[in-house]
């Protein structure tokens, strides 16, 4: 008996070519669209390191800005913290990225634990994401 396969096919839409020029970091890389740079998100935050090579042609998906909205989640695997804040003094570059993130409408959330030998649960959000937001702001006005 054959057994037939059910072809998978993904249909990408709202595309544009571009030109891959370097991958920033996991989340992010610097392409050529219509002769100008942008930097984009990169849904796969694998290596790619065979794919995404200097001056490879890409295909790139427009993404609707409407509707979406980005949050960054902490979970504090520490029994009694209920309060987060960056650590300016360890790695002021963190704190800053955190406010940039705050200052473009990134909410933050932290998710608090409790923690045993042999299992952590997650028991719920220490700071509500737009107190937080409003907080940090704060700090540095």
């Amino acid at each position: 008996m054959t057994l037939k396969r059910k072809k998978t096919l993904i249909q990408y839409e709202n595309t544009v070519p571009g030109i891959f020029l370097r991958r920033i970091n996991r989340f992010a890389a610097e392409v050529l669209v219509e002769g100008k740079p942008e930097t984009v998100h990169v849904k796969n935050t694998g290596r790619l390191r065979e794919l995404l090579v200097s001056e490879a042609r890409i295909t790139l998906q427009k993404a609707d800005q409407e509707g979406y909205h980005c949050q960054i989640a902490f979970v504090i695997q520490m029994n009694g913290i209920h309060h987060v804040i960056p650590n300016d003094e360890t790695q002021p570059e963190f704190g800053q990225a955190l406010i940039r993130a705050a200052r473009a409408g990134v909410q933050i959330a932290h998710y608090s634990c409790h923690v045993e030998a042999d299992s952590i649960e997650m028991i719920g959000m220490t700071d509500d994401p737009v107190t937080f937001n409003r907080n940090l702001m704060r700090c540095i006005e």
